[in-house]
C-alpha cells in the first residue's frame, strides 16, 4: 500500500530521515534521469520507502546495492522501480504521487 502526500519524512524503525536524501544521491548519477522516492507501509518497520528512476533503456547499473553503500542499509529503499518512460508529473510541475502509486500497483500484480 502507497501512501499518500507526505512530507517527505521516514520514519523506519524509530530512524528518522528524508526521502530527498535519497533522491539527491540518485540525481547525481549519470545514469539517472528523474527519480521520485514513495512512502509505503512497511510490516518490518512501520514505514520504508520505493524509488522510482527514469533511465535511458540501455543502462545497467545495480542501483540497489549502490544505494546501500551510498546510504546504509537502513537508510536504502526497500525496493528500486526503473522506468523507461519519463515520470509523470502533476499541473504544478510536480512529481504526480498519485499516478506513480498506482504504476508500483500495477507493477506489483
Amino acid at each position: 500500500h502507497v501512501l499518500g502526500r507526505c512530507d517527505g519524512t521516514i520514519n523506519k524503525g524509530g530512524n528518522l530521515f528524508h526521502l530527498n536524501e535519497c533522491e539527491r544521491a540518485l540525481n547525481g548519477l549519470d545514469e539517472v534521469i528523474d527519480v521520485c522516492c514513495l512512502k509505503v507501509d512497511c510490516p518490518l518497520y512501520g514505514e520504508d520507502y520505493v524509488a522510482v528512476i527514469h533511465t535511458a533503456p540501455q543502462v545497467e547499473f545495480a542501483f540497489l546495492p549502490w544505494l546501500q553503500q551510498q546510504l546504509g542499509t537502513l537508510r536504502a529503499p526497500q525496493r528500486v522501480v526503473l522506468s523507461h518512460q519519463a515520470l509523470p508529473l502533476n499541473g504544478a510541475g510536480k512529481h504526480d504521487r498519485r499516478a506513480l502509486a498506482a504504476l508500483l500497483q500495477r507493477e506489483a500484480s
